[in-house]
């Protein structure tokens, strides 16, 4: 009979196998991929470093803006509305005004061709109809004949200027109608938007009470952005135009922060318009009160609002803000008659070219040959028009501000048909956006009436959300049975 191998074998000692057994690990390397990677990374960072701080500033701030810009390019390809938001962002914030060497890099038209590019890859891929508004075509309209004033302009540089900046408006502006479809994505612009503004007014603000900055013999806002942010009257329009914003997206919360918050925020905003000491800023902001008023469901509570921010407004406006208001109507005043004289250069330009006008941007370039009532009409040139609508028929001509006039049109009887859609109920927020745009469109134009505006970007925001506001209602309509 066999006898078991480990029977046969009594001299063997089992704890001796299990050690003859054992795998045995290799002893641990100092040096491993993984550390010499990270030794390569710290060589890399100081090497880097080193040469970094001997670059020119301007070089350094670049360099430091491409890195999160590479990671905002490559979330915009994976989400299109990422990129308007990013537009819409840096389009009122412009970053490059406050970091000087952003501006070669024109993050503007970056962003706007990423997501372009990244909406046409989404668009292949799920086959959406292209959405396309009469907005859209005179908008378009409205494009081509500045782009026709390069080659009939005397300064064909500043025409396409004008083109260039427009054209990249107009991108956004068609990427916004087909991308912010629905009324949660609208309203996450609309309050960037208002943070936005918010970070204006209280700059203005602290500016006049606090900094002191002086223009005209008067404590002003002073300079609280850049570009169409630079001057006390266009950050008295800018503010004009989200008032209506604030006011009735308040009435409609159902949330007491976001209420305190919108109280506050169109508190703010009239402090910011007074701070501004701009008499067409007082124009404006008094027709927006008006039309708030009027167009309120709750009328009493909106008059006791108002009556609340005229005691603020009494409170914080000093003497000389009133005697400045007054002289509105001061008709024989130094600026009110240069103003007229403008107009009447916008009128003669208008002659002269009646079709398709001066050539955009060429307008205060050509004041001296039109301009009348100065002793020597030469110190004029470069001169604005301190008129948005003479600006647009003087360098744009008879096409240029029917197809403008048009877009107002469309825009304004767009909301209209909005509020008709939902009942005239104020309770819905598509009634509560449809009268803030309408509000805000109103408050631009009457803010406009004396500052040269037309190529600011806050009437074509105002547009592209009206038309994305008239696209989120027909689909609700068409979707009713």
């Amino acid at each position: 009979m066999k006898r078991n191998r480990r029977e046969s074998s009594p001299d063997l000692d089992p704890n001796s196998i299990s050690k003859t057994n054992e795998f045995k690990l290799p002893a641990p390397s100092i040096i491993t991929k993984g550390r010499l990677a990270i030794v390569g990374l710290i060589v890399l960072s100081i090497v880097v470093a080193l040469v970094f701080v001997k670059l020119p500033e301007k070089f350094q701030y670049a360099l430091v803006a491409a890195v999160p810009a590479i990671l905002v390019g490559a979330y915009i390809i994976i989400s299109p509305f990422a990129g308007v938001w990013c537009f819409v962002f840096m389009d009122y914030l412009r970053p490059y005004t406050f970091i000087v060497a952003l501006r070669p890099l024109r993050l503007g038209i970056l962003t706007v061709a990423v997501t372009l590019v990244s909406w046409i890859v989404f668009q292949a891929a799920r086959k959406h109809r292209i959405y396309w508004s009469s907005q859209c075509t005179w908008f378009l309209g409205y494009l081509l004949i500045i782009a026709t004033g390069i080659l009939t302009a005397h300064n064909n540089f500043r025409a396409y200027q004008a083109f260039e900046g427009l054209l990249v408006t107009f991108l956004m502006f068609f990427l916004l109608l087909n991308i912010v479809d629905s009324k949660e994505r609208l309203l996450r612009i609309i309050w960037l938007l208002l943070f936005t503004h918010v970070y204006y007014a209280l700059k203005g603000i602290y500016n006049f009470a606090f900094v002191g900055y002086v223009a005209g013999h008067q404590v002003t806002s002073g300079v609280v952005g850049g570009s169409f942010m630079a001057d006390e009257n266009d950050f008295a329009l800018a503010l004009n135009a989200m008032i209506p914003f604030a006011f009735f997206m308040f009435q409609n919360q159902t949330s007491n922060l976001k209420r305190f918050f919108l109280i506050g925020t169109v508190l703010v905003f009239v402090l910011g318009v007074v701070s501004s000491q701009s008499r067409g800023g007082w124009v404006g902001l008094m027709a927006v009160v008006v039309f708030c008023i009027l167009k309120s469901k709750r009328k009493l509570m909106s008059l006791s609002f108002v009556a609340l921010l005229a005691i603020s407004v009494a409170v914080f406006a000093p003497s000389s803000y009133w005697s400045e208001v007054q002289s509105i109507t001061d008709t024989e005043e130094a600026t009110a008659n240069s103003r007229l004289n403008y107009w009447m250069a916008a009128v003669r330009m208008f002659a002269d070219h009646p079709l398709t006008g001066v050539g955009a941007g060429n307008g205060p370039l050509r004041m001296p040959e039109y301009v009348t009532g100065f002793r020597d009409p030469a110190t004029q040139w470069g001169r604005t028009f301190h008129g948005t609508l003479p600006l647009v028929l003087a360098e744009t001509g008879f096409l240029g501000i029917l197809c403008y006039l048009m877009m107002f049109a469309v825009a304004v009887r767009g909301m209209m048909v909005v509020q008709r859609n939902y009942g005239n109920d104020h309770r819905t927020d598509e009634w509560t956006l449809a009268s803030a745009l309408t509000g805000g469109m109103v408050g631009w134009m009457a803010s406009a009436t004396f500052l040269s505006a037309a190529y600011y970007p806050h009437l074509w925001t105002l547009f592209a959300m009206s038309g994305v506001l008239m696209r989120i209602s027909k689909s609700k309509v068409e979707a009713t049975p």
